[in-house]
């Protein structure tokens, strides 16, 4: 919705912009999200067992709605 997104709906589109949702689609973009959120994941953990926050903040950013 306008509020989770923080713009109007369609309003990329409507300036011509790209987005990983209208190029790929939307399952697909979620499935990259989650991918490359392992990836990240799975990189911090091999740096330091110290690097919690960083973990969590990757984790929140897949998540988040907009």
């Amino acid at each position: 919705n306008e509020e989770n997104l923080g713009k109007p709906i369609g309003s990329d589109e409507e300036q011509n912009k790209n987005t990983y949702v209208s190029l790929i689609g939307i399952e697909e973009s979620q499935r990259l999200v989650n991918s490359l959120t392992e990836t990240a994941v799975a990189s911090i953990d091999k740096i330091s067992d110290l690097c919690d926050d960083l973990k969590k903040l990757a984790l929140s950013l897949a998540k988040r709605m907009s």
